[in-house]
């Protein structure tokens, strides 16, 4: 595939659920078309937001299939792969081309915690045999392992690894990574979180996988545009109001796994394009919480 294809704003799609926590393919649907209609270049399946490591897989290809269907070849799909067996992931790999994705990204294996040395042969055997070009997913907070600008370097010499998505929210990473491969164009350097969107495009990053362009999706189009034709005051001005949004995650006290999840869907549900359940053990944000959550999307809106 044409790797420049790979940029601009790329919500990570949550997965819409019933009541009954199966996947809501009508409320999936709506949502595709929403971010799409608000002019984003890509979407980003079964990542952190996406709830995936709860899904079984049955589910996982139902939401694939539903969105490369939605989209129609329109936008780059990427499917996330990860699995600590790495027959599996080059299955899941297959399997997503199969359904019509265009490019697979892929963690490091949880649980056990790898050297650096044992993540890049990972990441390279995978590549050895996917079907697909792979975009590494640097998430040290499920993981452990934060990979760095050297095994980067490393791993970019693979002609089916193209590109990262950072979401270590580490700064001064994010620019070693520029310094050392923002001069290679086919390489894909892509922010990872929220916080970050006009720092990182303006450092030189060519997009974005953030959860709250779900939500507003016309809010980080305009970032990206600004940030493209270097204006800061605008992107940064963009920024701020994003950064209300991140309050959200606090709304029921410290800012967990389940806060993320349950705090995007409740804003979902606000916007009319989806529900608050959420996969279990993760419990939904309840009715009492709701006008806060109101309030800081009107505070959002007005900054």
């Amino acid at each position: 595939m044409d790797e420049t294809r790979i940029h601009g704003i790329i919500p990570g799609l949550p997965t819409p659920l019933t009541d009954d926590r199966r996947v809501d393919g009508p409320a999936l649907q709506k949502l595709v078309r929403h971010v799409v209609d608000g002019g984003v270049h890509g979407l980003y399946l079964h990542g952190s937001i996406s709830e995936s490591v709860a899904l079984n897989p049955e589910e996982r290809r139902e939401i694939v299939q539903i969105c490369v269907d939605e989209v129609a070849g329109t936008i780059p799909v990427m499917v996330g792969i990860g699995n600590n067996d790495l027959r599996q992931v080059v299955a899941n790999a297959e399997e997503a081309k199969a359904l019509g994705a265009d490019i697979c990204s892929l963690v490091s294996p949880h649980y056990f915690i790898l050297t650096e040395a044992e993540a890049i042969a990972f990441f390279e055997q995978t590549a050895d045999y996917s079907p697909l070009p792979i975009l590494i997913y640097n998430n040290a907070f499920s993981t452990n392992l934060k990979l760095s600008a050297k095994a980067l370097v490393q791993l970019s010499a693979h002609p089916n690894i193209i590109g990262v998505k950072d979401s270590t929210a580490d700064f001064i990473l994010f620019q070693e990574f520029y310094f050392h491969l923002g001069h290679q164009p086919a390489w894909r350097l892509i922010v990872g979180d929220d916080r970050l969107v006009a720092a990182g495009l303006l450092m030189g990053g060519h997009g974005a996988v953030v959860a709250w362009a779900n939500i507003y999706p016309e809010l980080f189009v305009r970032l990206y545009d600004a940030a493209r034709n270097g204006d800061i005051r605008t992107a940064f001005d963009l920024q701020k109001r994003i950064c209300v949004l991140e309050k959200i995650f606090e709304v029921q006290g410290p800012a967990t796994d389940g806060a993320f999840l349950s705090g995007v869907k409740a804003v979902l549900e606000i916007i009319g394009v989806g529900g608050r359940q959420v996969t279990a053990p993760f419990e939904r944000i309840p009715d009492k919480l709701m006008p806060e959550i109101e309030r800081l999307l009107k505070e959002c809106r007005d900054a």
